[in-house]
C-alpha cells in the first residue's frame, strides 16, 4: 500500500552571516511562483520633503504614527527591499534591529550592500530571516545620499549613529531625526521554517527540505482493520511522504471529505471501502490507498 515518491531537493546556498538573520545575494533567490503564503510591505520610499542623511550613515526607524509600519508584525522572511536615490548615487543595505532601550538596539538581520543608481527607485531581491517586532533600518555609503522621505507626524522618528554591521551586533544611537527612513521591504510568511518566503521563494511551503515544487505526496496506511471482523467500530491510521499534508477520506464510494489520522467510524454489517488521499500544496496523490474490509454478524451462540 506504500509507493515511494520523492520531492526534488533544492540546493540551499550557504549563508555567511553570523549571529544575524540570513541574507543571500539576488542570484541565490529561487524563482517566483510559490503556491501559498502571505506578505506585507513595511516602510516607505516616496513622499516629501526628501533630505540627505544626518551625521551618521546607519539609521533605524524608532517610532511611526500612521501610514505603513516599519516593524515586522510577525516572524518571517524579508524577500526584497527598495530604496529611492536622490541625485547622488552610492551603496545601500537594509538592516533590521530589535530595541533594547531608548538608544540601544541589537542587529538581527542584514542584506548585502548593493548599488543605488542616482535618481532611481531600486528594488533588490534578498532573503533575510527576521523575528516579530524587528525595526527596519538602513546603511548608506555617503552622507549626501537620501535618507528621509516623509514626515507624517511629529512622532515619526528615526535614530542614527556610528555602527559597522559586519563587525558588531550592538548599535548605540547618538542622534535622532524627525521623519521616515527612505527604505521599504516585503515580509513574507515562512510556514515550514526553511528560511525562504512562502510567496515568491518557496514552491513547497509545506516541506522544509525543498524549495522546488513539492510534487504529489505518497499516502501510506500504517494501521488497517482486519479484512473480516465483527467489530463495527473501525480505526485507520495513515501518513504522507510530504510533511504538513492534509488528507481526504471517501467512504463506500461517497464524495471524499477532509479527514485526519486516526480515522474512526462505526460501520454497518457488510463490505466497506475507505479511499485515503494525501494532499500537499494543491497536489493530490494520484494513486491513493484503498482500505477494504468486511463487518460480519457475531456468531450465534448454541442454545
Amino acid at each position: 500500500m506504500s509507493r515511494t515518491r520523492t520531492c526534488l531537493v533544492g540546493v540551499v546556498t550557504a549563508l555567511a552571516v553570523a549571529g544575524v538573520g540570513a541574507a543571500v545575494p539576488s542570484g541565490a533567490v529561487p524563482a517566483t511562483g510559490a503556491r501559498a503564503g502571505t506578505s506585507v510591505t513595511l516602510g516607505q520610499t516616496s513622499g516629501a520633503p526628501v533630505t540627505p542623511c544626518p551625521a551618521s550613515m546607519v539609521s533605524v526607524q524608532h517610532t511611526t504614527f500612521g501610514g505603513s509600519p516599519y516593524d515586522t508584525p510577525t516572524a518571517g522572511v524579508i524577500t526584497s527591499f527598495s530604496y529611492q536615490a536622490n541625485a547622488n548615487a552610492g551603496q545601500v543595505r537594509m538592516l533590521l534591529f530589535t530595541k533594547q532601550a531608548t538608544n540601544s538596539f541589537t542587529l538581527v538581520g542584514k542584506s548585502a550592500m548593493v548599488s543605488a543608481p542616482a535618481n532611481a527607485l531600486s528594488t533588490y531581491p534578498t532573503r533575510v530571516v527576521v523575528p516579530a517586532g524587528a525595526l527596519l533600518g538602513a546603511q548608506v555609503s555617503s552622507l549626501v545620499m537620501q535618507c528621509t522621505v516623509n514626515t507624517l507626524s511629529s512622532g515619526d522618528e528615526y535614530k542614527s549613529g556610528t555602527f559597522d554591521p559586519d563587525t558588531s551586533s550592538s548599535f548605540t544611537t547618538t542622534g535622532s531625526v524627525t521623519g521616515r527612513l527612505d527604505i521599504s521591504a516585503v515580509l513574507e510568511s515562512d510556514a515550514d521554517g526553511d528560511g525562504y518566503g512562502d510567496v515568491t521563494q518557496d514552491l513547497c511551503p509545506t516541506s522544509p527540505t525543498t524549495q522546488t515544487a513539492c510534487g504529489a505526496p505518497d499516502t501510506t496506511v500504517t494501521k488497517a482493520p482486519k479484512k473480516k471482523s465483527t467489530k463495527r467500530k473501525v480505526t485507520i491510521k495513515f501518513s504522507s511522504s510530504v510533511a504538513g499534508s492534509t488528507f481526504t477520506c471517501a467512504v463506500d464510494k461517497k464524495p471524499a471529505k477532509p479527514c485526519t489520522s486516526p480515522f474512526k467510524k462505526k460501520f454497518k454489517v457488510g463490505k466497506h471501502r475507505v479511499v485515503i488521499t494525501a494532499v500537499s500544496g494543491g497536489a493530490a496523490d494520484p494513486t491513493p490507498v484503498t482500505v477494504k474490509f468486511k463487518v460480519t454478524k457475531p456468531a450465534t451462540e448454541p442454545g
